[in-house]
């Protein structure tokens, strides 16, 4: 998804690619978006790219921004 944003290496992580991303997710409906950052994340620092205090804020907001408004989780019903 990075790639379609217009970001050539998807775990170079920059504030601008975690807005983009993650809004991208948030717009889909995904409730899981702060798991696919999460793995994002990992990537980023096992490639050896720093995790700096401005990643780290840009990486709070965006969450907190897809949590925004999701409502209560849903039950899936059961099997007949």
């Amino acid at each position: 998804m990075a790639r379609r944003c217009g970001f050539e290496d998807p775990f170079l992580l920059s504030p601008q690619l975690i807005y983009s991303v993650m809004g991208a997710l948030k717009q889909g409906g995904y409730r899981s978006a702060s798991q696919y950052l999460e793995s994002a994340q990992g990537a980023h620092v096992a490639l050896g790219h720093p995790w700096n205090a401005q990643l780290q804020q840009a990486r709070r907001a965006a969450i907190r921004s897809c949590k925004r408004f999701l409502g209560n989780a849903k039950q899936a019903g059961a099997f007949l």
